[in-house]
């Protein structure tokens, strides 16, 4: 099994390596010769301001004694290179003035080919310090060296690279407010010039930059490892004490912090206004004010709203204005909508079951009598009388069920009574189901409140205000109903809620004017997949009631003492849900 360590030696063996540079004067052409050392390819593109000539070197070391050589001859004026990404070495080629080129390829030679602007000049190589270039010194046989100092630029043919058609270079984002897509650079710089650095990341970016006031001969000491090439330039910069600003024209100026706050003191004070279309100017303006107080540390400016168009209207100096022009943008963003639909869903069961006997032993001459109604037994003048034979109303025939489901009556003659049994029974089974369906939407990072319900008033008397006018009362008012209030944050494609879901109601109203509410409630923040639906409260209660009456004494005999009493058994449950579903609105503007 090969290791890495062996896979990267086999990778790197098989890279070829930029072993020098050569200009040379060929007739009316002036010819630029990139020395190689094994096999590679190439691609090369033309940029302005100033006029240069890239060549990038694919699977290619970089082997040059330098990163920048002054030529100063045949119409270039330096030459520059790096090893800009991990197998690609960028050579670039500034020239005095624009103009056509050619570029081939001849065996281990990159030849570049244009125009001689000064005529004849004498040859500078990379390995001779700006002297000659010495075709008895050079490793190549001399007949190869002759053919390409003898070369003169022939017309373009098919195999042959031409300006007119560069290879397409991706316009770079601009520097205050990079793109996600923005290139990454990876690239080493040793005791480097500022002035090459920041040619460097002119070539690489395809951007004019330009160094200004504050900026001396730093050497720069960097590796940059795949990353953004504005935010590699600012880490860069912001080492040495510069910053980078972008004038209207495009162009990147490179100044001390120190000059760009004296540029800025001296900018004239400028109106702007901004329109602002998801956000109202109202909540914005504070945050306005503050941030220029932060940036300045005192007032620079005034801020005012206008709120027909909602519009704000600043007043600053041009640097300060510009700054928020990038970040009013951030600001005033179109949210997405949430929809949620809240269901409180309460469902109370309630089983009783009664059985029981009663009695009554009546005397025939007795007024006081008991007759049997449509509904239950209601006895007319019941009394006792104790004088006589006479005996009426004993037993315990007014302890009954108030709605019986069923009902035996037996009665026994006794010479001048009447004894009367009744066998008492019911069986209920009562099912009560609530549900609340509130729905709302609201935008997300807004708070929004549905309310379907009363608003009771309650008069609260104070009785510590007591004095020569006597207690003072206040009416508190109290919400009842359906109450829902609830935050959404939309978070990739779920939402955090904050929510708080009620119901309540009044359940009771004691004789000294005050009120017993009755309620169910939840205060939660929870995370719920778009479209999904959580249960966020649920709560069972059970309520279980045994009653036993009778006539005393009889009601407690073993076995017998059913026939004497009654038996009421009640179980009565309770289950309280609160769901939320909810919905992302992220439907585009019509």
């Amino acid at each position: 099994m090969i290791s890495i360590l062996a896979l990267r030696a086999l990778l790197f063996a098989a890279m070829a390596t930029v072993q020098s540079v050569s200009v040379v004067s060929s007739g009316d052409q002036t010819q630029v010769l990139i020395d190689l050392e094994g096999q590679a390819t190439y691609q090369h593109t033309v940029l302005e301001g100033p006029p240069r000539i890239v060549i990038d070197v694919a699977s290619a070391e970089l082997r040059l004694p330098r990163p920048r050589f002054e030529v100063d001859r045949g119409g270039v004026a330096r030459i520059r290179s790096s090893q800009f990404q991990p197998g690609v070495v960028r050579v670039v080629i500034d020239l005095v003035e624009a103009s056509d080129y050619q570029v081939e390829r001849r065996e281990e030679t990159i030849v570049v080919s244009s125009p001689n602007p000064r005529g004849e000049f004498e040859s500078w190589s990379s390995g001779g310090g700006g002297g000659n270039v010495s075709l008895a010194s050079s490793s190549r046989p001399a007949a190869r060296d002759a053919d390409l100092l003898g070369h003169r630029a022939a017309p373009a043919t098919s195999g042959t690279d031409r300006a007119t058609t560069p290879v397409p270079v991706t316009p770079p984002p601009v520097v205050t407010a990079p793109a996600p897509a923005t290139p990454r650079i990876t690239v080493e710089f040793r005791n480097t010039p500022i002035d090459d650095v920041l040619g460097t990341f002119a070539d690489f970016s395809a951007r004019s930059i330009v160094p200004g006031s504050g900026v001396r001969t730093q050497a720069i000491t960097a590796t940059i490892q795949n990353q953004p090439w504005d935010e590699a330039m600012r880490a860069i910069l912001a080492g040495q004490g510069l910053v980078a600003r972008e004038l209207p024209s495009g162009i990147i100026m490179v100044t001390s912090m120190e000059a760009q706050r004296l540029v800025e003191t001296q900018e004239e004070t400028i109106t702007r206004a901004f329109s602002l279309q998801y956000v109202s100017a109202d909540s914005v303006a504070p945050q306005v004010r503050e941030l220029l107080a932060e940036t300045e540390g005192r007032a620079v400016g005034t801020v005012a709203v206008n709120r027909a168009t909602n519009t704000l209207i600043v007043s600053a100096r041009q640097s300060v204005v510009d700054r928020l022009d990038g970040l009013l943008p951030a600001l005033d963003r179109r949210t997405p909508q949430v929809t949620v639909k809240v269901r409180i869903m309460s469902v109370s069961r309630t089983r009783a079951r009664d059985l029981g006997f009663r009695y009554e032993l009546i005397d025939a001459d007795a007024r006081g009598v008991t007759r049997i109604g449509d509904e239950r037994m209601i006895p007319v003048e019941p009394r006792i009388s104790v004088g006589g034979n006479t005996i009426a109303a004993i037993g315990n025939a007014t302890v009954q069920l108030q709605e019986p489901t069923f009902t035996a009556v037996a009665s026994l003659l006794l010479q001048r009574h009447t004894l009367v049994a009744w066998l008492e029974a019911a069986q209920r089974l009562e099912l009560a189901e609530l549900q609340a369906d509130p729905t709302i939407t609201v935008l997300d990072h807004r708070t929004a409140r549905i309310h379907v319900g009363e608003r009771t008033p309650i008069r609260v008397v104070d009785p510590g205000a007591a004095g020569a006018e006597g207690p003072r009362a206040q009416v508190r008012i109290e919400e009842t109903g359906v109450i829902l209030e609830l935050t959404p944050h939309v978070v990739g494609d779920q939402v955090l809620l904050n929510l708080h879901a009620e119901r309540s109601f009044i359940q009771q109203f004691t004789p000294d004017g005050q009120f017993v509410f009755g309620t169910a409630e939840t205060n939660t923040q929870i995370l719920v997949d778009d479209g999904a639906t959580a249960v966020i409260s649920g709560l069972t209660t059970t309520d279980l009631r045994r009653t036993r009456s009778g006539i005393p004494v009889l009601m407690n005999i073993p076995f017998l003492g059913a026939l004497f009493r009654f038996d009421s058994v009640q179980d009565q449950k309770e289950d309280l849900l609160i769901m939320v579903t909810p919905h992302i609105d992220r439907s585009p503007l019509l």
